[in-house]
């Protein structure tokens, strides 16, 4: 996992339990309005911000996935070039010969 990830990650914890604090936990929150509406309103809030943390999680990890295939595909054209490349240096007869055998395969 990524830092910025688990930086993500700690933060959407953060909030989670933050907004599980208001529910489970008033006695925390002794400072602020005890009315049924400040709190849920508080709540929301949280669930809210953990929300938006949880899609930038998502986003970063799709992102993460993109450019791990990327890498990929670039290692498997690069294999595959030096494939070719081997193919095209040798000498004419053993490229010959691997190329009408492997068309016969076909």
């Amino acid at each position: 996992m990524t830092t910025k990830l688990q930086k993500l990650q700690e933060e959407y914890d953060k909030y989670m339990e933050l907004a599980n604090s208001f529910k489970e936990q008033p006695e925390l929150h002794k400072d602020e309005c005890k009315c049924s509406a400040c709190q849920r309103q508080r709540y929301n809030e949280a669930i809210q911000k953990a929300s938006r943390i949880k899609d930038q999680i998502y986003s970063e990890e799709s992102r993460l996935r993109q450019q791990e295939y990327l890498l990929q595909e670039q290692e498997r054209k690069e294999q595959l070039q030096k494939k070719i490349d081997q193919c095209n240096n040798a000498p004419k007869r053993i490229c010959y010969a691997r190329m009408t055998s492997s068309s016969q395969n076909q």
